[in-house]
Parts: C-alpha cells; structure tokens; sequence
C-alpha cells in the first residue's frame, strides 16, 4: 500500500492512487501536526498543543485517540504508537514538502516552486498551524527569491523582471527582493526606473522604520550612479590570496604539474597538494596561485580548512558560509542547511573563472561540499592524500617532499644571505640537516641565525642542538626584543589575575581547543567568569577564538603555558575538577543514551564543578564528537591525568558512544588501556568489566580468538565473584562469538543460560538480549519459525522496558529470520523499521549495516532501483564516518 500526502495547499491524503475523504477540519488538523513532524515521535502533549492551544478540552486524550484511530483507518498503519506518543511513517517521496525541500536543497528551484499549490493546510486554523503556516510562507518567499538570485547570475533578468514587480507589492519593504528588481531593472534598459524604484524604497524604510537601505542596497544603487557594469547580488569578485612568501625556492617538478593541470581543460579541475606539516605546501600554493591570479578574471578565493592541528576542522557549513561571503553573500541572506548552502555556492559561481585555494584540509569529505561547478579552478592543501576526491572527482595528487640538501641551502641562503652559507657551508650544511629538509624548521633556523648576524653558522647549530624543545630552540636569551619567551612573559604579567590563572591552568588541558564549561571547571569558576578570563586571553593575543565559542592557544603559546610554575595543591585541584567534570557530564549522556545509570560508583563532583545535562541524544552524541580526542586522551594517558580508575570510568561511559559511530578501533585502544590499569590495581571486578567491554570491538575487528577470550576471562571472573548479573553479560559475549563463528548449538546454550540468570536476576534488558541473541542462534540452526517468535518476544520486551537502541538488533534479528526463510518481502519491511529506529537514535553505523543488508533484500525482492538508492545514502554515511564498509558497497553499486 502506498500513501502519498500533500501540504501545499488543501491537504491532500491518497492511498494506492485514491483520494481519502479526511472528514472534519479537527481530525485534519491532528494528521497535519503529524505530518509537519513526519517519520519522528510527536507526544501527547505536543499533540494537543498543537490541535487545541490553549482552548484544551477536558478529555483531549480521549479526543486524540478516537481522531487517530479513525485516521489510521483511513491511511492504514503508517501512523504508529511510540512509547512516547505517536509517529506518522512517510516514505521517501511521499510528502510534498519533502519533496519540496530536497528540491530547494539540490538547487532545482523550479522543481520545488512548481509543487506550491497555495497556502500550505488551506483551510485548516489553530494558533500552532496558523504559525507553522507562516515560517513555511516565509521558507517558500526565501526560495522564490534564491531561484531569482540564480535566474539574475545566468542573465535571465528580463523573466525575472514580472515575478519581482508582483513581489514587491506584497513585500515593500524587503531589502533584498527590492535590490534584485532594482538590478533586474537596470538591466532590462530602465535605469530611470530602478532609480525611482530605489528612492521610493528609501523613503518607506525611513517612514516605516527610521532606517537606511542597507549597504547591499545602497551598493546596487552606487553601481547604477556610476555606470559600471552590475555584478550579480552575492557575486563580489574577491582577491584573497595571502601574500607570498619570501625566498621560495625549488618544487619546479610540482609547478610544473599544477601547470600541466590548470592546462588540461575539462568542467572543472582539481589539484590536491598533499605532505606532511611544515613541508611548505601552504607556501607552494600561494606561490603558484599568485603566477596565475591574472587567468582568473572573477577572482579568487582562499579558506583555511584547519584540518590538522590544535584547532577543529572547520565543518561544511561554516566553511561555505565563508566562501559565500566572499562572493558578497549577506550573512542573514545566506541558508542554514549544508546542501542549501552547496547549491547556492555553485550557482553564484556559474559561469565565472574563480581559483579557489582550500588550505590545510582533512579530507575529502569534508572538501567535497565546497566544489564549485564547471569553470574554477581548485587548488587543495592537506597532510593526507585525498584518494577520494581522485576516485569521484578526477582530482590531481600531488605529493610534496622534503627540500633536497641543496634546495634546503638556497632557502637558508635566502633568508640570511648567500655569502654567510658559502662562507660556512659545513655549518649550513649541518643546520639544514639538522631541520632533516622541512622547510619550516629551516626558515625558524634561519631567522634566529639572521637576528644575529655576528653569531657563526657554527653558534647557531650548537645552540639549536642544546634545546630541549621547539620553543627553547626559538629561545634568544642575549636579544630580548625577539626571544619568544620573554614576549610571552611580557604579554603574561599584563594579565589581570583571573585571566593569567586561567592561561596557566589552560598548561593542563589535555585537549586542542577548550569550551567555556571546560575551562570554568579547570579554573573552578562559573561560566561568566570563565568567559571573562578567556576573552581576556584573547584580547591579549594569548589564545584565540573560534567561531563556535571554542578557545585555543598557539602551539607555542601553549608550550609556554605549560612551562608555567603553579602551585602544586592548585595544580592538582585544578585535574581533579577537569576529571571530574568530564566523568560526571560523561555519566548524564550515558544515561541519556541508555536510560540506565552508570554501573562504576562514581565520587561526588567537587565544588566549582557544573556537569552539563544533555537530555537530548542528538546533543549528546555531539558532544561525545566534540569532546571524542580529548577523552581518549583522558584514558589512554590517565596516569599523566586523573589517576587509572577515573581512565577506567570515563572509558565504560564512553563504550556506548563509540559503539552507536561504529568507531571500534578507538574502542578498543581506550578498553585496552583500561584493562591494563585494571590488572594494575589488582582489582578482578574491573578487569572482569573491561574484559566484557573489549568482546564487542574484537568481534567487529573481526579478532574471533581475542573475543572469546576476553569473554572467557570476565565470566570466569565474576563466577569466582559470585556476581550473576555480569556472568550473564559475559555469557551473551561469548553466545554472539559462537554465533558469528557458526558454533550455533553452543550459542543456543549460552542464550539459554543467560536468560536465566537475567529473569532471576530481575535483569529484564539482559534477558531481552539473551532471547534476541537466541534467536540469532536459531536461525542458524534453521529453525526459523522459533527464531521469528523468539526475536518478535525480545523486540516487543525492547519496546515495553523503552530500549529503543536495542530495538535495532530486535528488528535485525527478525528481518534475518525472514531472509533466511525466504520472506524476502517481510525482511524488507523488518530492515526498513530497524534503518528508522537508528536514524532515530543517531546510530550511524547501524544505519550502514542495516543499509546493507536492506539493499540485498529489495534486489532479492525485485526492487533493484530503491536497492540502488538505499546503497549510495549508506555509502555516503559510511564515507562520512568513515567506516570500512564503504569499499563492501563501492562494489555493490559497481555491480
């Protein structure tokens, strides 16, 4: 049965084809506030709101059941029960509005307008659609005018010219709208007219609102004055490049092959310039790019992607915020999703011949969106070798080494003078070998030789060599004015004392950029404090800040924070609340994942420590993003940090996290270091803990033996410790071993056995598993009609204790049961539950899984295509995450 709806205009319901007669406007108004949330749980509560306000019967309940169960009469089983209320399943494809805004979303304007039938819910009033009406008028207005923006960069101002007059009656006083038709005026021959037009706009703005036109506006209006040729709104040419670099030499054979590139021809061309840090690829690039800036008319434009180092990779959207600023975008103009973004990016540059320098990138997902269309030029920095971009893009890699001996020379000689490297050329010789070809350390070698032009070669090897570290080799002891530590220890002592206690303190952060929550518990302050302690570090160029309120120091400033004396009873109350804080806000997303509290007794938070409370999953997992390296450095390094037990603690409250990203290798580097603390401290409990924490990365590793093993270990363990509950955690570890080894009698037993123990433990989680986990063993015993009962019991035990994590393996376990029996029809709709319920609960790499297998059941159904579609959204996700599966279905599309 297929139910398709539409929204945009009277709302519209057909099943198979055939309209649906929805009955009153009441009973239309609860499918609608279904429908605005479609495929995501909408509460009671959030139901009635949104049907009555504030006008809220006495017996809304009973009202909202019997207008839902006659609904789902009518459009069948697509509106479910949740534990937490209701959910209307729509399929790709079957809601207008979704159709619409993946339209707007790829940039097929014209496909999204032309599914706009009117007022959205026409007819239909309550306060809550009455405002939902409004914001997707608005969205709608915003795309009318996005779709002019793109018909104005193609030249297409005279279609455009009627559909901007109608608008701007109904909008008067939209900047934006009013400068399009300006410019679309101006170009169609009636300068006068545009001119009348803009004053006429001035003076409503200062009638109805005291204000200017903006500078956008008044940018349209200068370019009319002044003759000159009117660029598209949103379409500066911009001229970013950094400035070039003194004394660049060689990497002819690298130039060469840019060269050959940019003159290779084709819609668009990319080169990739790959190495490791400080190998000069930033410098070479600008380089080059400078030589050709003049075969680009329409500009260039240049974006650190901050891929590798202290600071976060700069994600999709902001870099393309970036970008579309650089093309003259205004900010409040510019869309808030990534594709929108993408789309709007490639139009402005339709047409035009831009460079587009990406610096410093991480890889090739995160460069893909920012891909201009045919006609640029694209010139990539990155310490990795973007073999995507050259499989799916047709990128040219280049891969830059170190500086030759005698290139390494010329650069030194360039810097501090020719005839002093001739004149000591065995002492040259050794200080470039001493910086083993990497152009950075030459040129840091070569300033602090040209600060001291009396100093020999010889002086400068020796003083280099005797540094215990970068900042210390920097280190000028005789010239103050340029010795990095004494600068730093000026800009330090002008601190006021909050501010240089907090970049102190910052000497101990383990991570690469700090947030404000961090930094208030390291300093033992509330946020405001912090946030004025850090904005002060800014202000004083000692820490920077990025755009999504994280702080982070330089390199060396942050060597010199860490070389500041402190207090040692401060110092280490200062790691005690960070561990802390990091242990407690760890434990509230634990129990926001799970619903359970955390096993390990875990001491109080100590006073200055405010835990964050992330009730949300969505927000949850990305923190856990966020905070991903920062915590394994927790972990891996807890002897330097918090001590072995808080390393053991944070690992088990991360295993749920890494195991919902499918990120098993972290896994089991952060469980290993806890077992290992744990046989340390001789405590069997723990070892036992960490032991049925490292069964699961094993098996996904696919290291069979090492995950037996481990589950061997911990059960043996906890029998000793007569603790049954963990024993039957163990045996479950070492059913799923058997299983996935075809060992399926075994498994059956151990399934048993486990639930057993769970059902008289009162375990009701552990026995739900133990059965679906028993069903998995009966399907390989063949015996599919108990392992479908046995899966169907463990699902619906799932959903009654509100596990909707394991919901996804209970709905696995029946969909494999159903393959395995032949139903392929039945296993399709299984798969298509478990895929749902994991986008729901952020499980991305259950969502490749389940993505897989889905795709082989639709081919086994017939249904090649949607197989096809299904693949490519998992490939996509598994790239993202980058999960290994992406090859197993690189293959499957290929085929």
């Amino acid at each position: 049965m297929t139910v398709e709806f539409a929204v945009l205009g009277d709302l519209v319901v057909r099943v198979d084809g055939r309209a649906v007669d929805l009955g009153p406007a009441r009973r239309q108004c609860v499918l609608a506030a279904l429908l605005v949330d479609a495929n995501r749980t909408v509460s009671l509560d959030q139901l009635a709101d949104r049907v009555w306000g504030e006008s809220l019967p006495e017996r809304a309940s009973t009202a909202l059941w019997s207008y839902l169960s006659r609904l789902r009469r009518l459009v069948g089983p697509v509106i479910e029960r949740r534990p937490l209320g209701y959910r209307i399943v729509v399929e790709p494809g079957c809601l207008d509005l979704h159709r619409y805004r993946d339209a707007v979303a790829a940039g097929d304007h014209e496909k999204a307008l032309a599914l706009w039938r009117g007022e959205p819910f026409a007819g239909l009033h309550t306060e809550w659609l009455d405002r939902t009406r409004e914001s997707l008028l608005a969205e709608h207005f915003a795309a009318r005018l996005d779709h002019c923006d793109v018909q104005l960069a193609r030249g297409e101002h005279g279609s455009v010219l009627a559909e901007l007059l109608g608008l701007s009656e109904e909008h008067p006083l939209d900047e934006r709208l009013h400068g399009q038709l300006i410019l679309a005026l101006y170009r169609s021959g009636r300068q006068a007219e545009a001119l009348e037009r803009y004053e006429a706009v001035r003076r409503q703005l200062a009638e109805a609102l005291g204000a200017d036109p903006s500078p956008a506006l008044r940018a349209v209006h200068q370019d009319i004055l002044t003759g000159a040729v009117a660029a598209p709104s949103g379409s500066a040419r911009p001229r970013q490049l950094p400035p070039g670099i003194r004394g660049f030499v060689g990497r002819e054979s690298t130039l060469d092959a840019l060269g050959t590139a940019l003159g290779s021809g084709g819609p668009l061309v990319i080169s990739a310039i790959d190495g490791q840090g400080g190998i000069g690829k930033t410098t070479l690039a600008v380089h080059w790019a400078h030589s050709v800036k003049h075969l680009f008319p329409d500009g260039q434009l240049y974006l650190n992607l901050h891929g590798h180092g202290p600071s976060a990779p700069v994600n999709a959207g902001d870099a393309l915020e970036s970008l579309l600023c650089g093309l003259g975008a205004a900010v409040d103009r510019i869309p808030h999703g990534v594709d929108e973004r993408t789309a709007l990016f490639r139009s402005l540059l339709d047409g035009r011949r831009v460079l587009l320098l990406l610096d410093n990138a991480k890889d090739s997902e995160q460069v893909r969106p920012l891909l201009p269309g045919d006609d640029s030029f694209v010139l990539i920095t990155s310490r990795s070798r973007l073999r995507g971009l050259a499989v799916r893009e047709g990128a040219h890699l280049l891969t830059l080494d170190l500086l030759s001996p005698a290139e390494a020379l010329d650069l030194l000689g360039n810097v501090i003078g020719t005839a002093r490297v001739e004149n000591e050329r065995q002492a040259a010789t050794e200080l470039v070998e001493f910086c083993a070809g990497l152009p950075l350390a030459v040129r840091l070698a070569a300033e602090q030789a040209a600060q001291h032009p009396a100093w020999t070669l010889r002086k400068v090897v020796d003083s280099v060599r005797r540094q215990p570290s970068r900042l210390a080799a920097l280190s000028l002891p005789d010239d103050a004015g340029t010795d990095l530590r004494t600068l730093f220890t000026w800009s330090y002592e002008t601190l006021k004392p909050d501010a240089a206690r907090m970049f102190a303190l910052l000497g101990l952060f383990p991570g690469n950029d700090i947030s404000v929550p961090v930094a208030a518990a390291l300093a033992g302050v509330d946020e405001t404090g912090a946030t004025t302690a850090l904005n002060q570090l800014v202000t004083a160029s000692m820490l920077g800040r990025r755009d999504d309120d994280r702080y982070e120091p330089h390199d060396l400033l942050r060597e010199f924070a860490q070389e500041i004396v402190r207090d040692p009873e401060q110092e280490q109350a200062a790691r005690d609340r960070l561990i802390s804080w990091y242990i407690h806000t760890a434990v509230n997303c634990h129990r926001a994942l799970t619903g359970s509290p955390h096993q390990l007794p875990v001491d109080p938070p100590p006073e200055g420590v405010t835990a964050l409370e992330l009730a949300d999953r969505r927000a949850v997992m990305a923190w856990f993003d966020r905070e991903r390296d920062t915590l394994l450095e927790l972990i891996l390094r807890a002897d330097r940090h918090g001590g072995k037990i808080s390393g053991i603690v944070i690992a088990q409250l991360c295993w749920q996290y890494f195991h919902l990203r499918g990120d098993y290798a972290h896994l089991m580097e952060a469980y290993e270091a806890a077992l290992g603390y744990a046989v340390e401290l001789g405590d069997e409990y723990l070892e036992a803990k960490c032991c049925n924490g490292l069964s699961l990365p094993y098996g996904k590793l696919n290291r069979p033996e090492d995950d037996l093993a481990v589950s061997l270990r911990a059960m043996r363990i906890f029998e000793r410790l007569g603790d049954d509950y963990q024993r039957a955690t163990s045996l479950l570890n070492i059913s799923s071993t058997y299983n996935t080894a075809g060992r399926h009698r075994e498994a059956f037993d151990a399934t048993v056995h486990a639930r057993s123990i769970a059902l008289a433990e009162g375990a009701a989680v552990l026995a739900a598993m133990a059965l679906n986990n028993q069903a998995n063993s009966l399907i390989g015993l063949s015996r599919f009609a108990d392992a479908l009962t046995a899966a169907h019991t463990a699902l619906d035990e799932f959903e009654a204790i509100g596990e909707v994590t394991r919901m996804i393996a209970g709905l696995d376990t029946i969909a494999k049961a159903h393959a395995a029996s032949g139903d392929n029809s039945a296993a399709v709709e299984a798969y298509r539950a478990a895929l749902r319920v994991a986008e729901d609960v952020e499980a991305t790499a259950r969502q490749v899984t389940v993505g897989i297998h889905l795709g082989h059941q639709l081919v086994a159904a017939g249904e090649s295509d949607e197989a096809t579609e299904v693949w490519r959204r998992a490939h996509l996700l598994a790239i993202r995450i980058q999960d290994p599966a992406a090859h197993e279905i690189e293959a499957l599309l290929a085929v």
